[in-house]
């Protein structure tokens, strides 16, 4: 993941309440690297959080190449569906985009 840190671009995604003390839904963060070859999503779980999240990701097709913690996310059209563990959680998935 160290080159799309180092030189990737990246977008927010979010259902955020209005308040930062106290908050409500998810975000997440979807960086890909400079050659586009590869992503990094983290998504973050707050209170009233539902079941999973919904991150668009560029054209292409995509694969799922490491998650932590292990769960079932996937790749479902230009989206990655990922479930929720429950609210104040969070994951990570590395992807690969398929030649």
């Amino acid at each position: 993941a160290v080159p799309i840190l180092k030189q990737g671009v990246s977008r927010r995604f979010a259902t955020l309440g209005v308040s930062w003390r106290h908050p409500r839904g998810w975000q997440a963060v979807r960086r890909v690297a400079k050659d586009g070859k590869s992503a990094l999503v983290v998504v973050h779980a707050f209170e009233g959080v539902p079941a999973s999240v919904n991150v668009t990701l560029p054209e292409g097709s995509w694969r799922i190449a490491e998650e932590f913690p292990r769960a079932e996310s996937r790749v479902a059209g230009h989206s990655l569906v990922c479930p929720v563990e429950g609210e104040f959680s969070a994951r990570v998935i590395l992807l690969e985009r398929e030649s």
